[in-house]
């Protein structure tokens, strides 16, 4: 949200309308993880403490190894459904059963999940992580630099058209958005075409041993938080110690975690605090 914002806001000193990427990626298969979509099937095939005990050792691995670290995560997962939903979570089931001090529920299959892995991978991204995440957050931020985003990928006709289009055309040979690529080869500079993906990173990992170290431990840590009301309180401090001492990086789900404490308290508890029934309880 961050970088977003911060993109917006250079950009809106020259122009009002911004053209966005989004949905590509999701249509046509542009993420690392869609080049490993068969594994998300031939995964379950593996004995689940095997692929539990996997995560367990490298889902914390840092800097270049933080992609694989990603995939045995996702792989992790009892279902195929939870190893689809997984690419993009903060928290293994596992470390979400620990955190809540009880076993978590599979999720059940959704209606989306057919056809072969890499179909039903991007099902499953064109659904709630594009819908809820993606796009709501590209909205928010860009509006609030008074800047309107338009995601051209996602007209309704080029949608209907990835759907048609077979997952070989999208992953062929290895390269993500094939398709795409080749479309756009006669139009750009192949340095253009051919560049390396890039994200909008921000440094969490260094923020929360750093500036935003304290703020952390402050908020997920009082007695009258949220987050320690609803999980146990051990299993977040040593989430904070880990981080803290250099060798994981956990900045992704202390992340996850504080955004949650802070939405409770600006929205839950404000609006709680401000209903007619504790108003009148106050008077």
């Amino acid at each position: 949200d961050l970088a977003v914002h911060q993109l917006a806001l250079a950009a809106s000193e020259r122009v009002k309308v911004v053209l966005s990427g989004e949905g590509s990626d999701e249509l046509f298969g542009g993420y690392p993880k869609h080049r490993l979509a068969v594994f998300s099937v031939s995964a379950g095939a593996v004995p689940g403490p095997v692929r539990r005990g996997a995560a367990a050792r490298v889902h914390h691995l840092p800097g270049r190894a933080r992609r694989a670290a990603v995939a045995v995560r996702a792989l992790s997962g009892r279902t195929d459904t939870e190893r689809l939903g997984s690419w993009f979570a903060p928290f293994t089931a596992q470390e979400r059963a620990a955190l809540l001090g009880r076993p978590v529920a599979p999720p059940p299959p959704s209606s989306r999940h057919h056809g072969d892995a890499l179909r039903r991978m991007l099902a499953t991204d064109a659904g709630p992580w594009l819908a809820d995440n993606l796009l709501e957050r590209g909205d928010r931020m860009t509006m609030a630099a008074s800047v309107e985003l338009r995601p051209p990928f996602l007209d309704n006709r080029l949608v209907d058209l990835a759907f048609r289009l077979p997952s070989s055309v999208k992953v062929h040979k290895g390269v993500g958005k094939w398709v795409v690529k080749e479309v756009a080869r006669p139009l750009l500079p192949q340095g253009i075409v051919d560049r390396p993906k890039a994200g909008f990173r921000v440094p969490l990992d260094r923020w929360f041993r750093g500036d935003l170290r304290d703020l952390a431990w402050d908020r997920l840590t009082d007695r009258g938080s949220f987050v320690g009301s609803v999980f146990e309180s051990h299993e977040v401090r040593r989430l904070l110690e880990r981080h803290g001492s250099g060798g994981t990086d956990d900045a992704i789900r202390i992340w996850t975690l504080l955004s949650l404490e802070i939405w409770h308290g600006a929205c839950v508890a404000a609006a709680s605090s401000t209903s007619p029934a504790s108003t009148g309880a106050a008077s």
